[in-house]
C-alpha cells in the first residue's frame, strides 16, 4: 500500500533560529498481512482425509519502508546566508546544494508487542551514509516495555 506525500513548509523569521523553506517528498510503503486460522471440518473426502477450512483474521501492519527526501529551497542560491543559528541535524549541505540527505526508515513488526526499527540517512554530495541506527522494542503487556 504505497503512498506519496508532498509538503512545502516555509518558516517564519525568528530571532534565535535560522529560517528554512523545505519541500519534502516522501514515499511510504506499508506491507499488510492477514493471519489465517485453520480448522477441521467433519466432511470427509473419499480418500478419508478431512477438509481443512480456513478463515482470515484482521489485517495488521507487518513492515513499513519509508523514503523521505528534503529539499531546502533557500539553498538553491549559492550565496545564501541563514539568519540565526543553523540547524544541527538536516543542514549538512553547502549553499548551492539544496538536496538534503535522504532518510530511509524500516520498521518490521512480526507480531504484537515486538518490532525492529532501522534508520539511515544518505548524504548525496558525500556519497555515504552519515547517520544510522537500529532499535528493538518488546512489550510484554501494556505496562511493561523494553527498548534496545
Amino acid at each position: 500500500m504505497p503512498s506519496l506525500k508532498y509538503d512545502y513548509i516555509e518558516d517564519v523569521k525568528l530571532g534565535d533560529q535560522a529560517t528554512r523553506r523545505l519541500t519534502t517528498l516522501s514515499l511510504n510503503n506499508i506491507l499488510l498481512a492477514k493471519r489465517r486460522y485453520f480448522g477441521r471440518v467433519k466432511t470427509y473426502l473419499p480418500f478419508k482425509k478431512a477438509l481443512k477450512q480456513s478463515r482470515e483474521g484482521k489485517s495488521s501492519s507487518l513492515a513499513r519502508l519509508n523514503f523521505i527526501q528534503h529539499y531546502d529551497n533557500l539553498k538553491k542560491n549559492p550565496y545564501f546566508q541563514p539568519v540565526g543559528p543553523e540547524f544541527k541535524r538536516g543542514n549538512e549541505t553547502e549553499p548551492g546544494q539544496p538536496l538534503l540527505p535522504l532518510q530511509t526508515t524500516l520498521n518490521y513488526t512480526p507480531g504484537p508487542g515486538f518490532s525492529i526499527n532501522y534508520l539511515n540517512r544518505y548524504h548525496h554530495q558525500k556519497r555515504q551514509v552519515v547517520e544510522y541506527s537500529t532499535s528493538v522494542s518488546f512489550s510484554a503487556s501494556e505496562h511493561n516495555n523494553s527498548w534496545v
